[in-house]
């Protein structure tokens, strides 16, 4: 494992884009070293590669492709242990006052659900690779990835969320919702604000796909991602004669669950209130086989590394039951993702 990583290490070195990723409980991690620094974008999808896309759509989509690249897999230590909790102390900032802002606008209109986020600052004092290995050890259940391209940044991310697996005309997607720090093994109590907050993710996804596909929609479940718990409900579909997987990717994203219901008023809410960019955060990556052939994920747990500063971006959904304080906790308890391996 030591001679791929240096591998790695030689491409940030050389400041050509690499992509380093490993699917969900799999061993194996895949490599695309790019040959040159061209920025590519991507466009309809018909080419194999790396798809790295922001979470506003007007924004650039970054693709590694792999006729460009010479990729290799090899085999990295699986992880059977999470890290434990690390201490974090960020200022509330406006958190506070930006989530009541958001419950009285739920309250008034037709703003259903919002998805406010903040980004929590440490000093970078851990080699990018290294923080990639730790992140392959600690979380084995999630997609794991190092990302980095000379023209745009770096990003390193362990995320929980399926945006869409497709192959030919059978895709499965997921709501995710709902979040609780495990303490314990024990399956946590949820909330009626959580369940409604999971329902509202699920029946928007619904809503935008049954026009497109035949779905099948599962039973809403807990379920493990490092040190949380998550109320999840799968769904599967078969695609309707002359739709294009592409279509069904641009009505996903962004879900609730990363922006909020109705998608239009949550993100006019962000663009006013957020104190920040997300850039990639809350956009969606992932691999391209063919054109139905695809397997992307959504870009939560993740952290940009800027010079010698790691900005952790987490989120947290908003309804009318939300109460500021008990939302930046929440928050709090999702950061230790990435805190825990800095």
């Amino acid at each position: 494992m030591l001679e791929e990583l240096n591998r790695i290490h030689d491409a940030l070195r050389n400041e050509l884009p690499v992509v380093a990723f490993r699917k969900p409980d799999s061993a194996e991690v895949e490599v695309y070293f790019q040959k040159n620094d061209t920025l590519y974008t991507a466009t309809d999808w018909s080419q194999k590669g790396f798809v790295f896309a922001p979470f506003l759509k007007e924004e650039t989509t970054v693709f590694i492709p792999k006729e460009e690249s010479t990729t290799f897999i090899f085999q990295g230590e699986k992880g059977t242990t999470n890290a434990g909790e690390k201490a974090i102390n960020p200022t509330l900032t406006n958190h506070l006052e930006m989530v009541a802002k958001a419950v009285e606008c739920i309250k008034t209109s037709n703003l259903e659900k919002v998805v406010l986020s903040q980004v929590l600052k440490k000093p970078l004092e851990t080699d990018p690779v290294e923080l990639f290995k730790r992140l392959l050890l600690h979380y084995p259940s999630a997609f794991v990835y190092l990302w980095y391209h000379p023209k745009v940044g770096m990003w390193l991310g362990a995320t929980p969320e399926t945006l869409m697996q497709m192959k030919g005309t059978t895709f499965q997607t997921m709501s995710l919702a709902g979040t609780k720090s495990k303490e314990t093994n024990t399956h946590p109590k949820w909330s009626a604000k959580e369940y409604e907050e999971q329902s509202i993710v699920t029946a928007h996804m619904e809503s935008v796909l049954q026009a497109l596909a035949d779905l099948e929609i599962g039973e809403t479940k807990t379920v493990s991602a490092g040190r949380l718990w998550h109320l999840q409900t799968e769904i599967r579909g078969r695609l309707k004669s002359g739709v294009r997987p592409s279509e069904i990717v641009a009505l996903l994203h962004p879900t609730p669950a990363v922006c909020g219901t109705p998608v239009k008023k949550a993100l006019d809410f962000i663009n006013e209130y957020e104190p920040h960019q997300r850039s990639f955060y809350t956009g969606f990556l992932g691999i391209v086989e063919a054109q139905d052939e695809l397997e992307l994920f959504v870009n939560l747990r993740c952290v940009q590394l800027v010079d010698k500063e790691a900005h952790i971006y987490v989120g947290g959904g908003i309804t009318k039951d939300s109460v500021p304080e008990e939302e930046w906790k929440e928050l709090l308890h999702k950061a230790q993702t990435m805190v825990s391996v800095l």
